[in-house]
């Protein structure tokens, strides 16, 4: 048989949901400075700084609140950077930063090497044609 169900918390213990390593939703608030982990970060964990434009969630979160920055990038809060005015916001990524690109001494971004090909692109491997044919050739009772 399973206990019973208080579901009031106990004395000297967090609720569930909250985790002391993230800043809580009072702490978060428009214009302050953050460290984030975006969406395609997560496996990393990988962190950028900025300053918070919006908050895009409603209340705690034991991984973070969700926020857009201002330079325009989502992900969830892990720390508070400092404040604004001491802030070195993390680089925005390449294709908002389009004077990165004019510059003669960057890289250019690593291509995409795409693995497949088309086939019927290597004339050498068919040296022949198929024949010609026509809509009649696929209606047998036509022709």
């Amino acid at each position: 048989m399973n206990g019973p169900r208080n579901r009031q918390p106990r004395e000297g213990r967090p609720p569930r949901d909250s985790n002391s390593n993230v800043p809580t939703i009072q702490q978060v608030t428009r214009g302050a400075a953050v460290s984030i982990v975006l969406k395609e970060d997560q496996p990393t964990g990988r962190e950028v700084e900025g300053v918070v434009q919006s908050l895009l969630t409603r209340g705690n979160h034991p991984r973070g609140i969700k926020v857009r920055l201002q330079d325009g990038r989502v992900g969830r809060v892990q720390r508070m950077a400092g404040d604004s005015s001491t802030l070195t916001p993390a680089p925005a990524p390449a294709a908002a930063a389009p004077s990165a690109r004019a510059s003669s001494t960057a890289k250019p971004p690593p291509r995409i090497m795409r693995m497949e090909r088309d086939v019927r692109l290597d004339e050498a491997d068919y040296p022949f044609l198929p024949p010609a044919r026509n809509l009649a050739d696929f209606m047998p009772g036509f022709g």
